[in-house]
């Protein structure tokens, strides 16, 4: 029997099938695949006080989860709760026993009997009871923050869809975040890291048949990790996807896209009885894109890595404590200016002067003659805006400066 693990029951000699005569509850031992080698069943993330249905690796003492089903929708009593198929043949999770939070959401089925089956690969899947072989969903379409070998990670051509690795919120949080990876829709072969699916803030460079240009990494050396593996892109007439796959499959090893807004490539280390980080993009933390979100500063290599600039305060402390520190940092004192462009006391409105600091890419800039000026030139920016929120000034002493907003 296995150890029980904090916030998961996990027993041993499970089935790996979920049928409608079958249902699974957060009252019973999970679901374990035909080797081993994963569970599906409820689990409590550690300091969380919410449930979720989801898979994780059943043979490590490190519970590490690998998807979610209700990731939006956590679950109020597990016990009262069950995973089940429905009526019309879908995998569905009810709260309650009555309350459908997550489905497998097929419309057009061509089986009369479904199952719902946990697979050695970590690939949840519905299918046709009568031959598990015919898949009529799988959660490897349907990517939470890890990328398991075997998945295919890209783009559908017919419907436009992609799959797309999307970060937890905070580290016990699986509501999704604002970081993601997904092939580029724009029909290259390279994969972005996106901030809040608008702004690309790392590429992984075009395929060139063996690697991807901005991930010289994978050349083959014959050196662990890389010769382990295989990998493959393919650029089909109906999709275009990357996949990678494990040479030897007693190896555990994942793609993971953090909270923190990195996507790192871990193996399992039995010796250190943890997971060993071999490779992450960005390879600096601070080059993440508004990781720390508005009036706070990144430091690299600090225990931790976002801090509120001075003068400012946590905007969600909860938050921030959990390690999620998106929502930024917020004035303990309000500028003394109004966004009709008076001022109201300017004397009291004053600039901060940082060393060493780099200003984000996408900053606005303006020319002033000297410091004095770069101040006054931003300070008149700011109350030019609807609503007054931060100047950030890059000043020399040349001739001419340049003000960044």
């Amino acid at each position: 029997m296995a150890a029980l693990q904090s916030g998961v029951v996990v027993l041993a000699d499970a089935a790996d099938t979920v049928a409608a005569d079958r249902p699974l509850s957060g009252r019973q031992r999970p679901l374990v695949s035909n080797r081993g080698k994963f569970a599906l069943g409820f689990f409590q993330p550690e300091n969380s006080e919410h449930w979720y249905l989801g898979t994780w690796y059943y043979q490590i003492s490190k519970h590490t989860p690998v998807w979610v089903a209700n990731r939006g929708s956590p679950i109020s009593n597990p016990d009262t709760s069950q995973l089940t198929i429905a009526t019309d043949g879908n995998m569905v999770l009810l709260d309650n026993s009555t309350t459908a939070i997550w489905s497998t959401n097929i419309s057009n089925f061509t089986s009369n009997s479904t199952v719902g089956v946990i697979l050695d690969s970590g690939n949840l899947v519905l299918a046709d009871a009568s031959n598990t072989s015919i898949i009529l969903w799988q959660s490897f379409d349907h990517f939470g923050d890890t990328w398991l070998p075997g998945g295919k990670l890209g783009r559908n051509k017919l419907t436009g869809v992609s799959t797309r690795l999307v970060a937890w919120k905070a580290r016990n949080d699986p509501v999704p975040g604002v970081f993601s990876l997904e092939l580029d829709p724009n029909g290259t072969s390279q994969y972005l890291l996106q901030w809040n699916s608008t702004l690309q803030y790392w590429t992984s460079g075009n395929w060139t048949g063996r690697i991807f240009t901005g991930v010289p990494e994978m050349t083959p050396t014959g050196s662990y990790p890389n010769s382990l593996y295989t990998f493959d892109y393919v650029n089909g007439e109906n999709e275009s996807y990357f996949v990678y796959d494990l040479k030897d499959d007693s190896v555990l090893t994942r793609f993971v896209l953090g909270e923190m807004g990195q996507i790192q490539f871990l193996t399992w280390m039995n010796g250190a009885n943890d997971w060993m980080l071999f490779w992450s993009q960005p390879k600096a933390q601070c080059d993440v894109y508004s990781l720390c979100g508005p009036f706070s500063v990144c430091t690299e290599n600090a225990m931790a890595s976002c801090s509120c600039l001075r003068g400012f305060g946590e905007q969600n402390v909860g938050e921030w404590l959990q390690g999620d520190h998106t929502s930024g940092c917020r004035r303990n004192v309000e500028l003394q200016c109004s966004s009709n462009g008076s001022v109201v006391g300017r004397s009291t409105d004053r600039f901060y002067t940082m060393a060493n600091v780099r200003l984000p890419s996408d900053a606005e800039s303006v020319v002033a003659a000297g410091i004095d000026q770069c101040e006054e030139a931003c300070l008149s920016n700011v109350l030019a805006l609807p609503t007054p929120t931060m100047a950030a000034a890059h000043c020399g002493t040349e001739t001419s400066s340049t003000c960044k907003m």
